[in-house]
């Protein structure tokens, strides 16, 4: 998948769910759910997305989203979503969701990577271990509200670059 780029039509099209919306998706950390929720570390995203002062928005695709349409800064796509539309997505999206309890690499990581992305792994998991560019290890999903937008670019290099010095790791909050 890293090198079937160049192979792909790369038009985008936008979902109809953010058509005429004011969704703030270049911020947004962006979550393909499909429907094995537990392998996608549910219960983590739920704590992290029901927090009321959450500023992250977050855009869910696909159809084992229990209730995240009731979730604040939240926008649900509940169906599959077409090769045009995952481009767009990922494409406008702020970060991508690889925050996975078996830590093995997606397509969607894949994708991200592939992209230039940066996408949101697991402290110490495989993704994290196996050192893929661009990606953001965090202990606890939580953590993730530490970064500034909308100028995400310079403080997730900058954090990176705390997590991956183990002396700055100990400071970090759990």
């Amino acid at each position: 998948q890293y090198y079937d780029l160049p192979y792909l039509s790369k038009e985008t099209t936008m979902p109809i769910e953010l058509k005429n919306s004011s969704f703030p998706v270049k911020e947004a950390l962006l979550v393909f759910l499909g429907s094995n929720t537990e392998r996608r570390n549910w219960e983590e995203l739920k704590m992290f997305a029901n927090q009321s002062d959450r500023s992250i928005p977050i855009i869910i695709v696909g159809s084992g989203a229990k209730n995240a349409n009731e979730w604040p800064r939240t926008c649900v796509i509940n169906r599959y979503v077409a090769q045009e539309e995952l481009f767009w997505l990922m494409k406008e999206s702020g970060l991508v969701y690889t925050y996975y309890s078996n830590q093995a690499p997606s397509g969607f990581f894949g994708r991200a990577t592939q992209m230039g992305k940066w996408v949101v792994v697991q402290e110490g998991g495989y993704l994290h271990r196996e050192g893929y560019p661009r990606t953001i290890a965090l202990h606890r999903l939580m953590q993730l509200e530490e970064f500034a937008f909308p100028s995400p670019g310079p403080n997730l290099v900058e954090w990176q670059e705390r997590m991956n010095n183990p002396s700055e790791q100990l400071r970090q909050p759990c």
